[in-house]
């Protein structure tokens, strides 16, 4: 039997239901005998009634910082880092690490995500686990090839690829192990000659996401659900009103659920009584995703896997997506979605769900297989104490 490990897990956001990757990983850590103390950082972006982790046994400290602090650090890190990584960098953050790390005695660190990995400045002789989650910079290029030609964010997004790319070279070599959460994001790092990272995949609370109604008790309705500060899911939403919805107008009793914190004044002034309902921040996307028939994701500019499908497909509910977004799950889970070229096709495959009901239920039960039999937070865990472990074994 392995022996149990004390973990430091520095994060530079709240684990949660919304960051559910650390949340439930730390979870599964905590059940099986482990020791994990977590420091995070919390900005002016995050939702504070959500900033609690809920695990008996966690020492937790938690970090706030202001939101001037980050335009200050924005322009003064700048030069030093990628621009989001310096927004959020914190010499004070660094200083509550080390103090952790002299008064631990830690086995092992545990560092998630690029903003977090400055921390690996005060970490030094500790063996370091990094989960990169995924190749950001996919997703800054992806944005600069989609952006308008006169949007001024264009050309920050490619520059901000490229330096992402350079921090990465300079900082991946320092850690004993590189983590990431699909098989994609583990080709962009080889091809970037930045090692061959392990793969860890999500795993899905298939209790909390219990399976949905049929058919026939669910409304006619669409659902998308993500954060919608994010600027890929803004422009998800911004496709699905204005070019998806339109080729549906033979449906006018359908309904589309816009699901997610933060949404900026122009989603929010959709919600007009046209059959858009946009709900802002809710306790639970579970109800949500039980009342409506189909998950419909125009993601362009997707990166890592998405939890939000994964969880749909787990109440059963059909997801219909981009192959940008198919191409981040494993190819089993790929055969549960269906895939759109471009928007007349979302509308044709949303058209044959909402009125053919026997397919619509062969989806529904194929997808809810597929995430009990491959997205398990217990294997993600499993996986994650084998590289623990083999970092250790090997100094």
């Amino acid at each position: 039997m392995r022996k149990s490990l004390k973990i430091l897990y520095i994060l530079p956001y709240p684990p949660s239901l919304i960051r559910v990757r650390p949340y439930s990983l730390i979870r599964e850590l905590i059940k099986v005998g482990h020791t994990v103390d977590v420091i995070y950082l919390v900005d002016s972006r995050e939702e504070m009634g959500v900033n609690r982790i809920d695990m008996e046994g966690v020492r937790v400290e938690r970090f706030e910082l202001k939101k001037w602090e980050s335009y200050v650090n924005f322009f003064r890190y700048g030069y030093q880092f990628p621009f989001h990584v310096a927004y959020d960098f914190s010499p004070k953050f660094l200083n509550l690490v080390n103090r952790a790390i002299e008064r631990g005695e830690y086995d092992i660190v545990h560092i998630e995500f690029w903003r977090a990995l400055p921390a690996l400045s005060v970490v030094e002789g500790l063996p370091v686990v990094f989960d990169a989650v995924d190749a950001t910079w996919i997703a800054f290029k992806n944005l600069y090839r989609n952006l308008s030609l006169l949007s001024p964010l264009r050309w920050l997004y490619y520059i901000e690829s490229k330096r992402l790319l350079k921090f990465a070279k300079r900082n991946l070599y320092k850690v004993s192990s590189t983590v990431v959460s699909s098989e994609r994001e583990a080709a962009a790092f080889s091809m970037h000659g930045l090692g061959e990272p392990e793969v860890i995949t999500n795993g899905v609370d298939t209790e909390q996401f219990s399976l949905g109604p049929p058919y026939e008790e669910r409304e006619n309705a669409l659902i998308f659900v993500g954060k919608m500060s994010y600027l890929p899911n803004q422009r998800a939403v911004l496709t699905l009103v204005d070019k998806i919805l339109p080729e549906m107008r033979s449906n006018s009793r359908l309904k589309t659920y816009i699901v997610g914190a933060k949404p900026p004044r122009f989603i929010q002034r959709m919600d007009m009584g046209d059959g858009i309902v946009v709900t802002g921040t809710v306790p639970s996307v579970v109800p949500y995703l039980h009342r409506a028939k189909i998950f419909v994701a125009p993601l362009r500019e997707a990166v890592g896997i998405q939890n939000k499908v994964l969880e749909a497909m787990a109440t059963g509910t059909p997801v219909v997506t981009t192959r940008e977004v198919v191409d981040g799950l494993l190819p089993p889970v790929r055969e549960g979605v269906i895939v759109a070229k471009d928007e007349r096709d979302f509308a044709s495959k949303i058209k044959e769900l909402l009125h053919n009901s026997s397919y619509w239920n062969e989806v529904s039960a194929k997808s809810r297989k597929l995430v009990e039999d491959y997205h398990s937070w217990k294997k993600a865990r499993e996986k994650l104490e084998e590289i623990y472990h083999s970092v250790l074994k090997t100094g």
